[in-house]
């Protein structure tokens, strides 16, 4: 069980005289966490309601008409992490809209060309080879040396070449190398990694298509991002987006994801941003989670890791801007400034 805490305060430099406000604070609950206590509180004490925004992610909202110049939320509860690594399985009328670039998460210039420099085969170039009977993409050709071995009698490229080091299990009788190999805090399964100390229930059961192919390559470019983008706070705000991150050559967790979320959907993988607490951060993070093999997986790309039991996740969506823990709509206030504070323990 985790308990987490977090505060925010806005202050502003002339009184506002009306301010409308959503908060998206409130954990969500899926096969990955359930909410067990939640208590919050507004300064000025106004009159909330309860609701949900179009991608399910809860919220708190209502309106201030007390004259006022601060403003404050404060909210703290308990989540249990259940023992899985996903978060939910797939509603796919609602996939759609996670395939596509979209706002902050539109590739340029610059992170098209190291896309490509990747040697990802592209959506509908893929070729596809025989795996048990099913068609599957060959998922990466280059991210490291190309070698192929027989997968039911044809000959493929490996997913991932020696990012780390290579093992093999077995496919349809056949030895075949790891897409990923194990790092500290990962092994494999059905060949893949998989966090240490997870249930039996993993991204590649139930798998159909290239479930195995994409959770390879999710690995794959998560760790490349991590190695060439360096974490720099203060280099970018909440506004740049995954191109102008990548330009600037640095950035914090909102432009891993976004930079993270637009090469996955550049490779044909449906993704969506993640914004939530994790334990030893005192603001809150942004991950990813990517659609693998009909179930969402979560990765985190500024720690070069999947999810696992020290994060609570508050909501998601196309990009950070659908899933901002705080919006509002005021009159009057001038300038302001923001103090968040937020803590997550086991």
């Amino acid at each position: 069980m985790l308990h987490f805490s977090y505060r925010m305060e806005i202050r502003y430099e002339n009184p506002v005289g009306r301010c409308y406000f959503t908060i998206k604070c409130i954990p969500r609950e899926d096969a990955r966490q359930r909410l067990l206590d939640l208590k919050f509180s507004i300064s000025p004490e106004t009159t909330c309601c309860f609701g949900a925004d179009a991608f399910g992610n809860r919220q708190i909202y209502g309106c201030e008409t007390i004259p006022h110049d601060r403003f404050v939320f404060q909210a703290e509860g308990d989540v249990e992490i259940l023992r899985t690594d996903y978060e939910e399985k797939a509603a796919w009328e609602n996939v759609g809209i996670f395939r596509v670039s979209h706002g902050k998460c539109v590739p340029g210039p610059g992170l098209t060309s190291w896309y490509r420099s990747l040697g990802i085969a592209a959506p509908g170039e893929a070729r596809s080879s025989g795996v048990c009977g099913q068609d599957r993409p060959l998922g990466v050709a280059v991210l490291g040396e190309a070698r192929s071995s027989v997968v039911c009698g044809q000959d493929r490229p490996l997913d991932i070449a020696a990012l780390g080091e290579a093992r093999s299990s077995v496919v349809c009788g056949q030895d075949r190398p790891l897409g990923i190999a194990a790092s500290g805090e990962a092994r494999g399964f059905e060949g893949q990694d998989r966090p240490l100390g997870f249930a039996d229930s993993a991204p590649g059961e139930d798998r159909g298509g290239s479930g195995g192919d994409d959770y390879g390559i999710c690995m794959a470019l998560m760790h490349r991002l991590h190695r060439e983008f360096p974490y720099i706070p203060g280099k970018t705000s909440v506004s740049t987006t995954a191109e102008e991150a990548w330009s600037l050559g640095g950035g914090v967790c909102q432009d891993y994801a976004h930079i993270y979320v637009t090469l996955l959907r550049m490779a044909g993988i449906p993704a969506r941003y993640v914004c939530g607490l994790i334990i030893g951060e005192g603001a809150s993070h942004a991950w990813a989670e990517a659609l693998c093999g009909g179930r969402w997986v979560p990765f985190d790309p500024t720690h070069d890791r999947p999810v696992t039991e020290g994060y609570i996740k508050l909501g998601h969506g196309r990009d950070a801007a659908d899933c901002a823990i705080n919006r509002g709509l005021m009159w009057n206030g001038g300038a302001q400034s923001q103090i968040i504070s937020a803590s997550v323990e086991q």
